[in-house]
């Protein structure tokens, strides 16, 4: 059970500002932040069927003008702050699984402190793993760009350490549902503002989350090249066992991938590498929704 606390969003409905004709805010850019990647590759086959039918021009989630939000202060927090800090982390965490990836950028454009709270409850998760699978992921593209140029796509990016690590080595577009660095392109998952074909390496680095996950791999398809790799950790609960591992193995084939390496070494994460092998669009309402979603139990 959840208690109502000032500057707490509990209990607010998700509110689709598509679906209910609400207005979009749209928020002035931070005069001191550094500058975002200016070469995202435009997306033209949508600039072309804008053109051919107006009316679908409200489909597409851009990337908008914002601020930058601050990750609040952790130290020298009391016990019982640090225990509403959890329970708003959990509140949040949950939201995220309930909702479908549109829903959630429309409530954290709505409250974007909300998602740097929702970080602040992630990043102390990540102190007692015994190890974060983005740093993983860091260290194989830092082996493989000593060989290589890679533009990388990272979905769900967080607090975008993969740019922050990289971004002199290699091009790094990092998406999320608000931003808390300066790397961060706000966006659905499910619609990035890039080019079909233009993509090396797409990431879901824990963050396979809304209800709709399965469009953001139809996604992935979309702005990966041919042969391009899809690169995805989640927690191990998610699969439900090897059958459940199994099962979605066999689901991303079905959205154009094959997998070529499975890391199960780790106890908590489970971490999958595949390559694109299907040119064709990829229909996100044929994909089976396979992961469970990570909730944590209410105290």
């Amino acid at each position: 059970m959840f208690f109502n606390v000032p500057s707490w969003n509990l209990g607010e409905p998700v509110v689709d500002a598509k679906k209910k004709g609400a207005k979009k805010t749209v928020k002035e850019s931070q005069p001191d932040a550094a500058p975002r990647p200016t070469n995202i590759p435009k997306r033209k086959e949508k600039v072309e069927r804008e053109k051919s039918n107006p009316a679908k021009k409200s489909r597409s989630v851009e990337p908008v003008q914002h601020k930058i939000v601050e990750l609040p202060q952790t130290k020298g927090k009391s016990k019982e702050e640090s225990k509403l800090s959890g329970a708003r982390f959990r509140f949040l965490n949950q939201k995220l699984y309930e909702s479908s990836s549109n829903e959630a950028l429309s409530y954290f454009r709505q409250h974007p402190t909300d998602f740097a709270h929702y970080h602040v409850g992630f990043r102390e998760q990540t102190k007692a793993w015994p190890v974060n699978p983005v740093d993983l992921f860091i260290d194989r593209l830092n082996k493989r760009l000593n060989n290589e140029k890679l533009l990388i796509a990272d979905l769900g990016c967080g607090e975008a350490k993969i740019a922050e690590t990289l971004h002199k080595r290699a091009v790094v577009h990092s998406f999320d549902l608000a931003a808390v660095s300066e790397f961060v392109t706000v966006a659905s998952m499910t619609d990035v503002p890039l080019e079909d074909s233009s993509v090396d390496v797409v990431i879901f680095c824990l963050s396979l989350m809304n209800t709709d996950y399965t469009a953001a791999l139809a996604e992935a398809n979309r702005i990966l090249r041919a042969n391009g790799e899809l690169w995805i950790s989640e927690v191990a609960s998610r699969f439900d066992g090897k059958h459940g591992l199994d099962e979605f193995v066999k689901s991303l084939q079905t959205a154009g991938f094959s997998t070529f390496e499975r890391d199960t070494s780790n106890a908590v994460f489970i971490s999958l590498y595949a390559k694109k092998h299907s040119k064709a669009k990829i229909d996100a309402k044929r994909l089976k929704p396979i992961l469970k979603p990570c909730l944590y139990k209410k105290r």
